[in-house]
């Protein structure tokens, strides 16, 4: 990985990991996985509402207020309390809660279940009986097949061109051209919200603009984009291109306001265009970063 340690790491919450994640990637973000918390919240609260009300506290995008606020009116309402569980949940709430976790790069990974669907693979290729070479043999063509999905992946990516379907056309077409197709999926979903927002209030800051948005028949719903038109950059308040890597709705809708025809780079990740693995090629042979 060229020296370069891990940004963020999701684990299942064993508490030796988490001592060994502290000591030796001490600039990680520590997630728990989601599916785990879940599974133990089933398991220690008998309480289908709780379950309910647990996984919006994980996965709203709650300010931190908004979060503390909806955590004790649930607990409140389900007599919680006393329990040990819920409050050790709680006191490790930045390790789970989007609150606070949203301004950091997960790439959408929340689970571990990426690794136990490598790990499933593997096991089909790979006997429990049998010697090192059968081993070695069969790893090998496990990771040219999965090599081979990839490439496959890639194909689709640069040669086929999605049916356009937005009336922000424009925008469509240049996310359609730069994102792979998985990405551009997410990304379309986002530039098809904007005529659920509002503008509440356009303010003029110096050389920059801030748009303060509402959304349509959700009182209380708020958020505000700040645009600089000298240096093309967009900040949402909803932070969803720190966390996952796309612009969100809102950034679309100032996109649209200002009559933008394509996406400001400073909004386009490049980890997830089309092109990312040449960019990579050509670092790596240069001799790195």
């Amino acid at each position: 990985m060229e020296n370069k340690y891990p940004e963020a790491v999701v684990t299942d919450g064993d508490g030796a990991m988490r001592e060994a994640i502290k000591k030796f990637y001490p600039d990680a973000t520590h997630q728990l996985c989601a599916w785990h918390l879940n599974k133990n919240g089933g398991e220690n609260v008998k309480s289908s509402q709780f379950i309910d009300g647990f996984k919006n506290a994980i996965y709203s995008n709650f300010t931190t207020e908004q979060f503390k606020e909806f955590w004790w009116e649930m607990v409140k309402e389900n007599e919680l309390e006393g329990k040990a569980w819920v409050a050790k949940t709680y006191e490790n709430k930045s390790l789970w809660a989007i609150a606070y976790l949203h301004d950091k790069f997960f790439g959408c990974i929340r689970t571990t279940s990426q690794r136990e669907a490598v790990n499933a693979i593997i096991k089909s290729y790979v006997q429990k009986k049998g010697c090192i070479f059968e081993f070695m043999h069969n790893f090998e063509q496990a990771l040219r097949d999965y090599k081979n999905n990839e490439l496959v992946a890639d194909f689709k990516s640069k040669f086929s061109d999605p049916v356009l379907t937005t009336h922000l056309r424009p925008i469509e077409s240049d996310a359609a051209k730069t994102y792979t197709i998985e990405i551009f999926k997410e990304v379309k979903e986002e530039i098809m919200k904007p005529s659920a927002l509002i503008v509440k209030e356009r303010l003029i800051e110096g050389e920059l603009k801030v748009y303060k948005l509402t959304k349509y028949c959700e009182d209380g719903y708020e958020r505000e984009v700040v645009y600089d038109p000298l240096g093309k950059t967009l900040r949402c308040s909803c932070k969803l291109f720190d966390s996952r890597g796309i612009p969100c709705s809102h950034i679309f809708y100032v996109i649209k306001e200002e009559h933008m025809d394509h996406i400001p780079r400073s909004v386009v990740f490049p980890r997830w265009m089309k092109d990312a693995k040449i960019g990579f090629l050509n670092m790596d042979s240069n001799g790195g970063v």
